[in-house]
This record gives C-alpha cells, structure tokens and sequence, in this order.
C-alpha cells in the first residue's frame, strides 16, 4: 500500500514537471515521501497532499525553490538534448535519403534487355 502510494503521487508530480527537472526532483520527493510514509503508517494520499501539497503545487514550488545556477544547467542540459536528438534524426533522415538515390543510381546503370517474341507466319507472307 505505501508503495503504491509512493508510485500515485510520484506519477502525478511528473505530469506537472518538465523532462529535465523530473530525475532529480523525483529522486529528493521519493524519499522524503518514504520518510513521511514510515512516521506516519496509516496515511492516504489525502494525507500527503496534506503534507506536500497538490502534485501542481510541489512541482512548481520546488522548480522556483532550486538557485538559478542549477535551474539554468538543467534547462541548457535539456537544450542540448533537444538539439542532439534533433541532429541524430536529421543525420538518420539524409542517410536513408542518400541510400535511396544510391540505389535507384545503381538500378538505372544495368540495363536489362527486352526480348519480345513474335511469331511470324511466313506462309502468309509470300502471297
């Protein structure tokens, strides 16, 4: 049960926090919340919004809690993500491209030769 709850609250936190916050945010949040759920047994998830606040709230306290030095790595880390993974698909996108130029270049070059085969009469062509 309380490691249900864990999971509950922890999942509805992510909802309102961005990709680059979420790691380390979650980290800190799991395990106050097992410190809070041993002190306190019999707790419901009423019980943690309580003590924690909405999953809305928390996130955005805690985004605005961080100094801006670590707010600003962790937005230029995630930056730098975006473009690495928007650069890995590009490179995917020009290799498969390149592949299919090659390869309609390859098919064009061999020419295959056409047999037609005709049956001609030549009883009817003496007359």
């Amino acid at each position: 049960m309380k490691q249900q709850l864990i999971d509950l609250y922890l999942k509805q936190v992510k909802k309102y926090c961005p990709l680059s916050f979420r790691k380390k945010l979650i980290t800190e949040l799991k395990n106050d919340l097992l410190d809070f759920l041993e002190n306190h047994p019999d707790s419901t998830l009423e019980n943690i919004y309580q003590h924690f606040g909405t999953p809305e709230t928390f996130a955005s306290e805690y985004i605005l809690a961080m100094d801006n030095e670590q707010r600003q790595e962790l937005i230029n880390r995630s930056k730098w993500n975006k473009r690495c993974v928007l650069a890995g698909v590009i490179l995917i996108v020009l290799i498969i491209f390149t592949a299919a130029v090659w390869i309609v270049h390859e098919n064009s070059q061999h020419v295959t030769p056409y047999y037609r085969e005709e049956i001609i009469d030549l009883s009817k062509s003496n007359d």
